[in-house]
C-alpha cells in the first residue's frame, strides 16, 4: 500500500538575495517523494504549507477532550436526566462557539469547524468560551490547564 499524504517538517528562510527557500532534510524529502510516486514517473500533487506556530497544540486538545468535555458531559446529563455521547456534547459546544456561517440556498447556515484543523488562537478562544459557559451557565468548575 502506498502513501497518499506526507507531512514534511521544514523551515521557510529568506536569503540575502531576497528569495525565499524551503529548508528541509533532503534525504527524507526524496524518500517521501519516491514513496508518493509509487513507482510511477510522475504524479499530480497538492502542496500546502502551514505555519507551525499557528497550529493548535496537542496540549490544548488533550485539555479539552480529557478534562473539559467529561465535566460538561456529566453536567449536561445531570441537568437533562439523560445520557449523551461525547460527540453529541462536542456538537452542542461547536454549534454555540466554533462554527462559521455560510450563505447556502438563500440563507445563512452554521457549519461546525474542525478542532483538529483549527488554528491555535481559534482553539484557545473556543476553549475559553466553553470555560465561560461552564462557569456562568452550567455552574461547574473546570480546573485550569496547568
Amino acid at each position: 500500500m502506498s502513501i497518499n499524504r506526507i507531512y514534511l517538517p521544514g523551515r521557510l528562510v529568506s536569503n540575502i538575495d531576497g528569495n525565499v527557500y524551503i529548508r528541509a532534510d533532503k534525504e527524507l524529502m526524496q524518500s517521501y517523494f519516491r514513496e508518493l510516486l509509487s513507482g510511477e514517473n510522475d504524479a499530480d500533487v497538492e502542496i500546502c504549507l502551514t505555519r507551525m506556530d499557528s497550529k493548535k497544540t496537542n496540549k490544548q486538545l488533550a485539555y479539552f477532550y480529557g478534562i473539559i468535555l467529561p465535566i460538561i458531559k456529566a453536567r449536561f446529563e445531570e441537568l437533562a436526566g439523560e445520557t449523551y455521547t461525547k460527540d453529541e456534547v462536542v456538537s452542542v459546544l461547536k454549534d454555540k462557539f466554533f462554527y462559521e456561517e455560510i450563505f447556502f440556498q438563500g440563507e445563512f447556515t452554521k457549519v461546525p469547524l474542525s478542532l483538529s484543523k483549527g488554528k491555535k488562537e481559534e482553539v484557545n478562544k473556543f476553549i475559553q468560551d466553553v470555560l465561560d459557559f461552564a462557569k456562568n451557565i452550567l455552574e461547574v468548575h473546570i480546573p485550569e490547564l496547568g
